[in-house]
């Protein structure tokens, strides 16, 4: 009797599986690339981060600020995602290993999950700080660990 075909993994599932398990969650995507789900959670930002900007930035309009911000972060993402996967797209076709464009786009896309945990860092590191001042340098959730001398 044949085997039934593998159910689609979910995104939720998949994000996971990003960091939990990649080498399943990379052949998942060979299979079955999709992109679009990682590219909304990293390229979103939040109710919360808007209204921070907007409290800091009094001389810009709100608008103006909100919109090239949000515009400038998510196509600067996509332009690097865009320009990653042409290039491995090229070596791919250079070595003849099969991938296409839309395989390789999948895979810059996924492998920016792991980016939202800086994010989360840098949220919990404006949180933290009494003052509500904070530098730029001050955000990077690494720049003070215990690991680094």
């Amino acid at each position: 009797m044949p085997e039934p075909p593998a159910q689609p993994v979910g995104g939720l599932r998949m994000a996971l599986n990003v960091l939990q398990e990649p080498a399943a969650a990379f052949a998942e995507l060979r299979e079955r690339p999709s992109w679009l789900l990682p590219a909304i959670l990293v390229a979103d930002p939040t109710g919360e981060q808007i209204e921070q900007f907007n409290e800091q930035m009094e001389s810009v309009s709100p608008q103006v600020f909100i919109i090239s911000g949000f515009l400038g972060a998510s196509l600067g993402l996509i332009i690097i995602w865009l320009l990653q996967a042409g290039y491995l797209t090229l070596v791919s076709a250079l070595t003849g290993d099969g991938f296409r464009f839309g395989n390789w786009f999948c895979l810059a896309t996924w492998t920016a999950i792991p980016s939202l945990f800086s994010i989360v860092g840098m949220a919990i590191t404006i949180l933290l700080n009494p003052s509500g001042q904070i530098g730029q340098m001050e955000l990077d959730p690494l720049r003070k660990s215990p690991w680094r001398r």
